[in-house]
């Protein structure tokens, strides 16, 4: 694992796994639009960290590998990454849930605690969801949610492994204890340790399945007009879609391999010096235009995909609500605000580009999630589904934190 990789994880959309085949995805939507997941937990609006203990240091927080090979750290140190941030409430929630979290591990025994954590080497993901700190979501407790993966062992050679499958049991056991321990042990204000199992969202059939049949059409159609079968990859649709972009600028096409590789950011592509050698000045000219707006180009191959995936996700996400939501007013409070930011930004304030989200959100009845998403596995993948919630987040969030 690369020493500055979060550690924490970035859980992929569906159309983010390029590796993920087209017969596959069309096969997974269909499990979502049917209520066929199983095994779905809760996607949280908070701030991730993998944590461990050890008798002698105590609790300790990580963000990236980098952390863990240097031992992690305590909340104030944690915090200075935030001491610049225009939100002061970041740094006071992991302050909070650090020290809510060093008072109910210090009521396990020893013993537990050396299996759990095996000396400091074996490190747990959580969550920290901060009830005074709302963001679109709100919730009504100061939570640490105890995710069941992925889990970080650190070698004796100091690199950092992904050790999820072989430690399982550790985490799980810290849950059952530390969600059926008193309340009183916990440092004021009280903190609540979530048990994902019992609180597991129950996936149910879309109620409009038609949205189901379009997104099928759409994949279908991407597929037709490249020619490639179910066991094709998404990846091989964004390699022939990359090529199409190069096969009018003068190119052989070993190099127009090159070059879309080269978009697509593929590890080893070449870089614009071994291209600009093998193709003529104005080829060049054209493709470093291309490279210089590649992520917009991709944005604009992936769009397709990713709305037959948005539109599943948007009808099953309208029946669900999180289990630490006390009463449903996100939906007033969220659809005022938005209201408020896209006439912002059809009056041409703020950033152009989240017209885009705007379009999402007009491509069926707008709903304000009760939930920020669910997180699922297949074949041996975890992957998330948000449905509104993404779009509506860049669009609050752009004007709260001026980005």
């Amino acid at each position: 694992m690369a020493a500055g990789t979060k550690v924490h994880g970035h859980l992929m959309h569906p159309y983010e796994d390029w590796d993920l085949t087209f017969g596959e995805l069309k096969e997974m939507l269909t499990d979502i639009a049917e209520g066929n997941l199983r095994g779905v937990s809760e996607k949280f609006d908070g701030i991730n960290i993998v944590f461990t203990y050890d008798v002698v240091r105590g609790l300790r927080f990580a963000r990236s590998a980098t952390d863990i090979k240097n031992g992690g750290g305590t909340a104030d140190e944690l915090i200075k990454r935030w001491a610049t941030h225009s939100n002061p409430l970041i740094a006071k929630s992991i302050k909070e849930a650090y020290a809510a979290l060093s008072i109910g591990l210090r009521n396990l025994s020893p013993q537990h605690l050396n299996v759990t954590f095996l000396g400091g080497s074996l490190w747990h993901t959580a969550e920290i969801v901060y009830a005074d700190n709302p963001n679109v979501i709100h919730y009504k407790h100061n939570c640490i949610v105890f995710h069941d993966r992925p889990q970080f062992h650190l070698n004796a050679d100091s690199s950092v492994k992904d050790c999820s499958e072989d430690y399982a049991s550790q985490i799980a056991s810290l849950k059952l204890t530390m969600c059926a321990s008193s309340m009183d042990a916990w440092a004021p204000p009280p903190w609540v340790i979530l048990d994902t199992e019992a609180n597991r969202p129950v996936m149910q059939p879309i109620q409009n399945p038609g949205v189901l049949q379009n997104s099928l059409n759409i994949i279908e159609s991407l597929q037709g007009s490249c020619g490639l079968d179910d066991s094709a990859r998404l990846g091989d649709f964004y390699q022939k879609t990359m090529e199409i972009f190069t096969a009018n600028k003068l190119l052989r096409p070993n190099i127009q391999k090159l070059v879309a590789s080269r978009l697509l950011g593929y590890p080893g592509c070449p870089g614009l010096p071994r291209i600009k050698s093998a193709v003529t000045p104005e080829a060049y000219l054209q493709i470093k235009a291309l490279v210089a707006g590649r992520e917009q180009l991709l944005d604009f191959i992936s769009n397709s995909i990713e709305t037959a995936v948005y539109d599943v996700g948007v009808e099953a996400m309208r029946s669900m609500k999180s289990c630490l939501v006390l009463k449903d007013d996100n939906a007033e409070r969220i659809n005022k605000q938005l209201r408020h930011n896209v006439s912002q930004l059809r009056a041409g304030i703020g950033p152009h580009k989240l017209m885009r989200q705007v379009w999402k959100l007009q491509r069926a009845p707008a709903t304000a999630p009760a939930i920020e998403g669910v997180v699922f596995r297949y074949a041996g993948k975890s992957y998330k589904l948000t449905g509104n919630f993404a779009p509506i987040n860049q669009l609050l969030g752009a004007f709260r934190y001026n980005r």
